[in-house]
């Protein structure tokens, strides 16, 4: 369990709302994923996305699930403003809450989707009890997150550099297996699949996770501005991994499949 400051993660997100979707290729790419992985969408009523973001994806979980009402929270009031101006389904209702406090009675839901969220939970053990809590029994979860090894390319090149973390800390299979128990999940199935994509620079890989809201927002990270120098360093040496289609960017998935 990392101490992130939730109001500065909700500031980062809001601060990339308008510009979001321009940039979150690899996010809607593991979102389909995740769809795909819903069974018996016949049999869901009621369905619940958490960390719903500009809801691009909250969308796609309607028409999914052509018989639910879908309810979809985000600690983000500016991607949820995003999401009511661009999106408009009588199914489908946004509202600002957080994961580790859903603002949904007990059993509420058949469903619960979430993608690409957990990773920014200081709890990560209270957001999936919550889940869990918000779940009808034999409700389904279905999530996702990056996991160790992601964006481990950046984070050589800033080894070269200093030991500070520099990029977000991402749980190991083993440590979200054991959080995923810890919650109460008796029955989960989690898959780890890897998405490989190439940008044109390094440069170019940082400014897209700023524009994603992904910063680095550990709390041991440096609170000096990265020198140019040291940026010089970094960039020359994951310049060092370029192939043909670009400099390598790999993000280890975890994909999580549970009943409650």
């Amino acid at each position: 369990m990392i101490p992130f400051d939730k109001q500065r993660v909700a500031a980062s997100f809001t601060d990339a709302a308008a510009g979001y979707d321009a940039v979150a290729d690899v996010q809607r790419v593991v979102g389909q994923w995740l769809l795909q992985s819903i069974q018996h969408q016949q049999d869901v009523s009621a369905a619940l996305d958490v960390g719903c973001g500009s809801g691009t994806l909250t969308m796609q979980l309607a028409a999914r699930l052509p018989l639910a009402d879908i309810d979809a929270i985000d600690i983000s009031r500016g991607m949820l403003e995003v999401a009511v101006e661009t999106h408009d389904n009588p199914r489908v209702s946004f509202y600002e809450g957080d994961a580790e406090a859903i603002p949904f009675e007990e059993k509420s839901f058949d469903l619960v989707y979430s993608n690409f969220m957990l990773q920014w939970c200081p709890d990560p053990v209270r957001a999936l009890t919550e889940m869990r809590r918000v779940l009808r029994r034999g409700g389904q979860l279905v999530l996702s997150l990056p996991g160790a090894g992601t964006l481990n390319e950046l984070s050589a090149a800033w080894r070269s550099v200093d030991d500070r973390p520099h990029v977000h800390p991402f749980s190991s299979e083993d440590d979200f297996a054991d959080a995923v128990a810890a919650a109460g999940f008796a029955h989960a199935d989690i898959l780890q699949r890897r998405l490989r994509v190439h940008v044109p620079d390094a440069m170019a890989l940082m400014r897209a996770l700023k524009a994603l809201g992904a910063h680095n927002l550990h709390p041991a990270r440096s609170p000096l501005l990265t020198g140019k120098s040291a940026l010089q360093k970094v960039v020359a040496h994951y310049e060092a991994r370029r192939e043909p289609a670009g400099l390598p960017v790999t993000w280890n998935v975890l994909m999580l499949a549970a009943r409650r």
